[in-house]
């Protein structure tokens, strides 16, 4: 097995995965809405304001190419590479699919 440079700094159990489920969970009509809708979403290339995609929201550096990530009791951090090319399409689906999932959750209310 591959050791990380990390391993040497875990000394916790590892935390429980939560429990798989589905906001769509005995309403298929619902999945089937949000399904339909991301596609369209996604293929007008539209891509929503607050979620952090959008050139104007970033800082003055543009989109951001690593995140500090807190750990530990005293909070120290470790800098993750985020790379646009792997990371940023997958933004683009995460906000797409939450804008959507939102609009379908306050019209069915």
């Amino acid at each position: 097995m591959e050791q990380y440079d990390d391993e040497s700094n875990i000394h916790h159990e590892p935390v429980a995965v939560p429990k798989h489920s589905s906001p769509f969970e005995n309403r298929p009509e619902l999945h089937k809405t949000f399904i339909e809708n991301l596609h369209l979403l996604g293929q007008a290339g539209n891509l929503p304001h607050g979620f952090g995609l959008l050139p104007e929201e970033w800082d003055e550096d543009g989109y951001p190419v690593a995140e500090h990530i807190p750990y530990g009791p005293r909070q120290r951090t470790k800098k993750i590479s985020l790379p646009h090319h792997i990371w940023y399409p997958r933004a683009i689906l995460w906000g797409q699919a939450l804008f959507v999932l939102n609009a379908i959750q306050y019209e069915s209310q």
